[in-house]
């Protein structure tokens, strides 16, 4: 891939979270709730990236429980984003069904994928992939919630009537740039013979 080509992809995955909000806000005028477009691009960049590890650890024996793993890890989010729905089954529901996925993955890797984890770890660390999951997760769950703290930063800026808003906008916004990193991280993935789009050999 061309550097210009990866610098044009680079800048949209930085602009689509500036969208999203502002079509939120200004064009939908629904203040980036629980069910938003921001929300639902999130939560489709999080299945993609799922998709990709299941059909990566289905396809792909000699790597399979790292990627179930992995594809575990992203399922469980996946999960979490959907809490809103889950509650309507019973408050805090979600929790169990990421429980179930998480111990699940946890198990098949260990007992029915031996020998294909840790090897397999080690050498993702040298993947560009790597990088970019990792830009994304410190994005996701750091960066996210500390920037977007209202307790933090805003509330001594803005008044309490705004409080709200802005940090919902802040932290859902950078929730999708940190999704959108780790979709793309995801679909540069290359892990020796293991490449779901053909076209992405990308490696650091």
């Amino acid at each position: 891939m061309s550097v210009a080509i990866e610098f044009f992809i680079l800048l949209l995955l930085v602009l689509i979270p500036i969208l999203t909000i502002f079509i939120d806000l200004v064009i939908l005028e629904n203040n980036v709730r629980e069910i938003s477009l921001t929300e639902i691009t999130q939560e489709l960049f999080l299945f993609i990236t799922l998709l990709i590890y299941w059909y990566g650890a289905w396809k792909k024996e000699q790597i399979r429980g790292f990627l179930v793993l992995v594809a575990g890890f992203f399922t469980t989010l996946f999960i979490r984003e959907l809490d809103v729905f889950f509650d309507t089954i019973s408050h805090g529901f979600w929790i169990y069904v990421a429980i179930t996925i998480a111990v699940t993955s946890i198990f098949y890797a260990y007992f029915f994928a031996k020998g294909t984890n840790l090897k397999s770890f080690f050498n993702f660390l040298d993947t560009k992939t790597y990088f970019l999951l990792l830009l994304g997760m410190i994005i996701l769950m750091i960066f996210s919630r500390i920037f977007g703290s209202g307790n933090l930063l805003w509330s001594y800026l803005l008044p309490e009537e705004y409080l709200f808003l802005v940090k919902t906008a802040l932290q859902e916004g950078l929730e999708l740039l940190g999704y959108s990193f780790i979709l793309y991280g995801s679909v540069l993935l290359k892990y020796k013979d293991y490449n779901l789009f053909a076209y992405y050999t990308v490696r650091i």
